[in-house]
């Protein structure tokens, strides 16, 4: 696979400079927290995990392994299938944003692929652990992931990256920000002739993305306007699953990926008053072409528009209101046969109403209370509730707890989806909820900050999706009857030594089903070590993910029986060293240790790899 007209296509953009009219600003702007209250704030309550993008690589999951107690699992790599638990939680209970609009896909379960995740536009990544359903709805049942794309600063560079298994990568991106606004207009192209993912044979699947963002801010005096428009085409070679163990076997799968977001967001302030209306826009196509030349497809569409209010009763108190209406669709297409007909279109409404208070008493104490009800066009209207509380103690203690209610609707691949030979929908699912607790603290001790966070979850209503049904003689879904349950802790550490700066963090979770066996793919034990030295011209990164033992179903025989997937450590490393202030050099080692490890089944993922590459700046 090649990226068609790559270079000339990126070299498009530096025309529309001339549109900018920004310029940089003096002084620093802080940075506003979109996902911890409804509407964006600089002091959240419950405290949000804040990654920035540096050295990590651009595509993929990788940048979010140093998130605590987040489970990858990749079918392969570049390219492959990639889900995301948070803790513990099913890959559809994460809702992911971009500058504050959903990206799950209706027509992929309702879950974000994260082999799509592009940073290359991103100025921060946030983390909202716990259940959010109250502010932000269905998805949110177990934490929310954003991606911001407002920049800190003025960025002019042209980026170009080579290196193992014959993979090219080419980025450019012009960002600024003053007090008049901001803007950012990126884009990134990248190829990859990839390896072989099964665990026999010797046919490599490659990869190839292509994506461009452009974004912008205009502020005036106590008003604000925003607008996204983001593309993403991708292509995924992929190797089938065999009938006769399911594991992936040498073949000519090719899937493909459209996706096309939109947004425009409006706010008004006043001296009491804040306003914001936000409209978007997400479309999705997924065509697929099974190694026999059998061409399927799904499509996704969702639209939002949502208004949300504040009122400063006080200084110290404010009570925030927001009423919001969805609609998504799903289509699938493919080839009938004796067994059934996968054709069909679908289609689910909701609108949704809330309110939240937040309130503080001095400088130690606040705290704030969320309640949503959601009225669904196919489910019965369901309330859900957030209460969070924070006590900043004397020595740099700080004390929080969360205790909500998350849920999330059944898909409509769990509804209505049908593949004859592997799955058949069930229309009379019930909506997933899930009962959140969570208490922490994080101390600052000298120059070194600690933090440990205990949660429990208990799910109800979960939805198993291979659940074998005689009567129809295939696979569907159905709701468990008991609840399943996670629980554990987090401990994260950090500091920083004149220009090095270190963090280390480790997670424990203990995740069963409703039958107290322990869910797949969730490792009981994870965590990282990190450290960054910068130091003039010199940029020093190094990271060192550990992953515990986890388990696998295998479908070599029926019922499904319980394989272990061992324990395994990532290393990787990047230095970047300023030849000029305008040319950048880069090295980038990933996996150093040559770690042989599987995160699904059956799928294997790359040995060690180089990657050499040149930024230009201006």
């Amino acid at each position: 696979m090649r990226c068609k007209n790559l270079f000339s296509r990126l070299l498009l953009l530096p025309t529309v400079l001339a549109l900018s009219g920004f310029a940089a600003a003096d002084d620093e702007i802080e940075n506003l927290v979109v996902t911890a209250h409804r509407l964006p704030t600089q002091d959240p309550i419950l405290p949000v995990i804040r990654l920035e993008p540096s050295l990590e690589n651009a595509l993929g999951a990788g940048a979010l392994r140093r998130l605590p107690n987040l489970a990858i699992s990749q079918s392969g790599s570049f390219g492959g299938v990639t889900q995301v638990r948070l803790r513990g939680a099913e890959a559809n209970h994460a809702l992911v944003l971009i500058d504050g609009i959903e990206v799950n896909d209706p027509a992929n379960g309702s879950e974000y692929n994260f082999t799509h995740l592009a940073t290359f536009a991103a100025s921060a990544i946030e983390f909202l652990p716990g259940a959010q359903s109250a502010l932000w709805g269905s998805d949110a049942l177990a934490g929310v992931i954003h991606l911001s794309t407002a920049p800190t600063g003025p960025v002019r560079s042209l980026s170009l990256e080579g290196g193992s298994f014959d993979s090219y990568r080419a980025g450019i991106q012009l960002a600024d920000r003053s007090e008049r606004g901001h803007y950012n207009l990126a884009a990134l192209a990248a190829d990859t002739a990839g390896m072989n993912i099964s665990r026999n044979g010797a046919e490599r699947d490659g990869y190839e993305h292509l994506s461009w963002h452009a974004s912008g801010g205009w502020d005036g005096d106590g008003w604000r306007l925003g607008a996204l428009l983001r593309q993403s085409r991708t292509e995924s070679e992929y190797d089938p699953s065999s009938f006769i163990d399911y594991l992936p076997t040498d073949g000519a799968g090719l899937a493909e990926h459209d996706e096309l977001l939109a947004g425009l967001t409006a706010e008004l302030e006043g001296e009491r008053w804040r306003h914001q209306v936000k409209l978007n826009h997400l479309t999705t196509d997924n065509p697929d072409r099974s190694a026999s030349g059998q061409a399927t497809a799904t499509a996704g569409k969702r639209f939002k528009a949502a208004y949300s209010a504040g009122y400063r009763l006080s200084p110290a108190h404010e009570v925030l209101a927001f009423v919001e209406h969805e609609a998504e669709w799903f289509a699938q297409e493919g080839m009938a046969s004796p067994f059934g007909d996968p054709n069909q279109k679908q289609k689910l409404n909701a609108t949704s109403a809330g309110l939240e208070y937040i309130g503080r008493a001095g400088e130690r104490l606040a705290w704030s209370a969320s309640l949503r009800q959601d009225g669904n066009s196919d489910f019965d209207d369901v309330l859900t509730h957030r209460i969070a509380l924070r006590y900043r103690a004397a020595g740099n203690v700080e004390l929080w707890l969360n205790y909500g209610e998350g849920i999330k609707n059944p898909s409509f691949f769990e509804r209505f989806g049908y593949t004859p030979d592997t799955f058949i929908g069930n229309p009379d699912l019930k909506p997933e909820s899930n009962e959140h607790l969570s208490a922490g603290a994080r101390a600052t001790v000298g120059v070194v900050t600690l933090g440990i966070t205990l949660f429990r979850d208990r799910l109800k209503n979960e939805i198993d999706g291979f659940h074998f049904d005689p009567g129809l003689g295939g696979f569907t879904a159905v709701n468990q009857a008991e609840k399943s349950k996670r629980e554990g802790v987090e401990l994260t550490a950090a500091t920083q030594f004149g220009n090095a700066h270190f963090s280390a963090g480790w997670g424990y979770l203990d995740a069963r089903e409703a039958d107290d066996s322990r869910e797949i793919r969730r490792p009981k034990h994870s965590g990282h070590l990190s450290a960054t030295y910068e130091r003039g011209p010199w940029r020093l990164h190094a990271t060192a993910h550990l992953v515990g033992r986890q388990q696998d179903f295998s479908f070599a025989t029926f019922p499904a029986q319980r394989v272990r997937l061992e324990s395994y450590q990532l290393v990787r490393a990047a230095a970047a060293f300023k030849v000029t202030p305008k040319v950048e050099l880069s090295l980038r080692l990933e996996n150093l240790l040559d770690e042989d490890y599987e995160e699904v089944l059956g799928y294997q993922t790359p040995g060690r790899a180089a990657y050499l590459g040149v930024r230009l700046r201006w």
